[in-house]
């Protein structure tokens, strides 16, 4: 009988955070990958610091001027 009370309480936990992430505007969880990509690039140490700051510059680019893009 418990395991059936853990199973429900995990599906409905499941599908709240399913729902709650469907909520949210695109635009917002656009910007998050983006602000988590721009963090990555900064720690990846199999990159050179020329390379870093090209990717961390075209990454910094499209974060800022992701609303322009979905206006347009």
């Amino acid at each position: 009988m418990e395991s059936q009370n853990v199973r429900k309480l995990f599906l409905v936990d499941q599908f709240d955070r399913v729902h709650k992430e469907l909520q949210r505007p695109i635009q917002a969880v656009a910007k998050t990958k983006s602000s988590i990509n721009l963090g990555r690039t900064l720690q990846d140490e199999h990159l050179t610091e020329d390379e870093k700051v090209r990717r961390y510059i075209d990454e910094l680019h499209r974060y800022l001027h992701l609303r322009d893009a979905r206006t347009k």
